[in-house]
């Protein structure tokens, strides 16, 4: 199965970002509202998704949370997310895993010949902890094992993630937040041979949230070995429809999906809190792609 393994992974590193990352599923994040709002999550992050985004947002967690997430993307393509955070006396404690399956795909040897089929997945498992100090911004670290599988072959790896989240004193209306993270800091993984490096990305992120309801958020992104920039932009509005219900819409924009033409560039989603059960969705253009769709369900208790 090499061969068309080997196929597949030259395949595989042509589309990621610059041919040369590899798990580039880790910079995709997590989440039907983070992902409505374009991942624009750096400062914003407050649930338990902010292990795919600022593990520092965990600190802020007000109770235990059980969350998972589904995305059907273009193709037969599967991306699947759970996870369980507690907090705690000396901090906010999770742990969560991410599993993307690309179902069946066809094989080809070095001459263009069909060899059968054969599946293609990558996974993560996380540990992460935030905590919030008497004085200064909130700190988070994440840890993670990585398998990536093509047919027979396999890779594994590890990274790391950093972050803080610092909430200003009141300015005008508002309040205003800001956030950092370092993502995917970690070795290479070596895929037949081949070395390639994580896509680590840091990220900076600024959001200003107003008393009606109304978020707005703004993040920066580099990722180096990708050699690209991005700049995303997103807003929530929130509002209470009765005593334990409240509803939320939400949409983003994010440069870095540009180039996949139509309205790729454009996210929108919504959501809808019972009590202490959250459920949202979220849809993501993918112009040229296809579209890809979302939908979370999370209960804090």
């Amino acid at each position: 199965m090499r061969a068309p393994a080997f196929a597949a992974l030259a395949l595989i590193m042509a589309t990621s970002a610059a041919a040369r990352e590899t798990a580039v599923f880790l910079a995709s994040g997590a989440g039907a509202r983070a992902l409505a709002m374009g991942g624009a999550y750096t400062a914003v992050a407050d649930d338990l998704t902010a292990v795919a985004w600022n593990p520092a947002g965990l600190a802020g967690m007000p109770a235990r949370e059980l969350a998972f997430t589904h995305e059907d993307r273009p193709g037969r393509d599967r991306f699947e997310f759970a996870g369980f955070a507690a907090p705690t006396r000396i901090g906010t404690f999770a742990v969560s895993g991410r599993h993307l399956s690309q179902g069946g795909l066809d094989g080809r040897d070095s001459l263009g010949r069909p060899t059968g089929g054969f599946s293609a997945s990558d996974s993560a498992v996380e540990l992460a902890y935030g905590a919030a100090p008497p004085k200064g911004p909130r700190l988070g670290a994440a840890v993670r094992y990585i398998e990536s599988r093509i047919a027979d072959d396999s890779a594994r790896g590890y990274s790391v993630d950093l972050g803080a989240n610092h909430r200003l004193a009141p300015l005008g209306p508002g309040v205003a937040r800001l956030g950092l993270a370092v993502r995917n800091l970690g070795p290479r993984m070596t895929f037949l041979d081949e070395p390639s490096p994580l896509p680590l990305t840091v990220a900076a992120g600024a959001a200003y949230a107003l008393p009606e309801g109304l978020t707005m958020a703004l993040d920066f992104r580099r990722r180096p070995h990708a050699s690209s920039s991005e700049a995303v932009l997103g807003a929530e509005w929130t509002r209470a429809l009765s005593k334990d219900l409240a509803g939320s819409l939400r949409a983003g924009a994010d440069s870095s999906r540009r180039d996949l033409g139509g309205l790729a560039v454009l996210s929108l989603g919504a959501g809808l809190r019972l009590g202490g059960v959250d459920v949202a969705f979220a849809w993501l253009p993918g112009g040229m792609l296809g579209d890809s769709f979302l939908y979370s369900l999370g209960t804090r208790f």
